[in-house]
């Protein structure tokens, strides 16, 4: 299994005090990158041997609360549910490697749960934020949008001219240059604007459904929520149905949580296991092949020096 996470996993005698998203996010990376399979035994004993837990039958409720969890993740993607549950056990349905687009989102969580391992990896988070905002683009053309990408990469580093003129014709609507100065800073990226995404008809005219994305990978994303400002793009691009905000991130969040969370976006909410829609037929390696080829080059070194607990 994976080494307990630096958070999360507080002493627990009265009450819990394991965060379920936590202790589920935990079981399925044990799963996905070290054991083929586990027990609800096999949890409860690693939690009391970590001392996280003094009585059995107690840690063995948190570990019943997880499964009911796993068995709704798994059951919100239909046949590309990642791993089974069969009864008290947990199994994993492929490699890492076979499954790149969940494996990717996964380690990402993983990642805001191990900062010691993480840091090892350096502090540009550049190539990691651009793999997120493919994949985030490629779900929504997997799920019949029209997308453009406008986030900020080293291959496409326009300023903000050049992405309104380029969200402008993407949505067919004009453009206001004019006004770009006062309310965007001209020397700007892209406002917080990652990934466009429409549903135009075939008149090519505009008012047609638009979401501005905000692509966050990163475990700051709460910080990110408020982002991009649709009221700003109004301001540069003369929208005939205004646009609505969207949000995309590969962490798995509890029923009240995500409420909250999607209520704040007041818009299109992806959380890890939306990002897994493409695959809810069985076809877990939907990512295109140079896609998936850069993921998994990026998770290689990553999975290698995951903290184990058998070392």
């Amino acid at each position: 299994m994976l080494c307990l996470p630096d958070s999360g996993f507080q002493p627990s005698v009265s009450e819990h005090n394991v965060e379920l998203d936590v202790l589920v996010d935990w079981i399925e990376g044990s799963v996905a990158f070290i054991d083929e399979e586990l027990s609800q035994t096999d949890v409860v004993d690693a939690l009391c041997e970590n001392s996280v837990y003094r009585e059995q039958d107690f840690a063995s409720e948190r570990v019943a609360d997880a499964w009911i969890e796993l068995k709704r993740r798994g059951e919100s993607v239909l046949n590309g549910a990642p791993f089974e549950i069969d009864g008290r056990r947990i199994r994993r349905r492929c490699a890492w490697n076979d499954n790149p687009a969940y494996s990717f989102c996964l380690l990402l969580s993983i990642q805001a749960l191990y900062k010691g391992w993480a840091r090892q990896f350096g502090s540009d988070f550049t190539e990691q934020g651009d793999l997120f905002e493919k994949l985030t683009a490629e779900c929504l053309e997997w799920l019949g949008w029209m997308v453009h990408r406008t986030g900020w990469a080293p291959e496409n580093n326009s300023m903000i001219k050049t992405v309104v003129e380029e969200v402008s014709a993407h949505v067919n609507e004009p453009a206001r240059m004019d006004e770009i100065g006062r309310w965007i800073s001209e020397n700007g990226k892209e406002e917080g604007l990652d990934v466009v995404c429409s549903d135009p008809f075939n008149d090519g005219w505009g008012g047609c459904p638009v979401y501005l994305f905000q692509c966050a990978s990163g475990g700051n994303w709460v910080n990110k929520l408020h982002t991009p400002d649709p009221k700003t793009w109004r301001q540069v691009i003369s929208f005939t149905v205004d646009p609505q905000r969207g949000f995309a991130m590969p962490f798995a969040l509890l029923e009240d949580e995500f409420r909250r969370r999607a209520g704040r976006v007041n818009g299109m909410f992806l959380d890890r296991f939306r990002l897994q829609s493409p695959s809810a037929d069985g076809n877990v390696n939907w990512a295109s092949k140079p896609l998936a080829k850069s993921i998994v080059q990026w998770m290689r070194p990553r999975v290698k020096k995951l903290p184990d607990d058998r070392n």
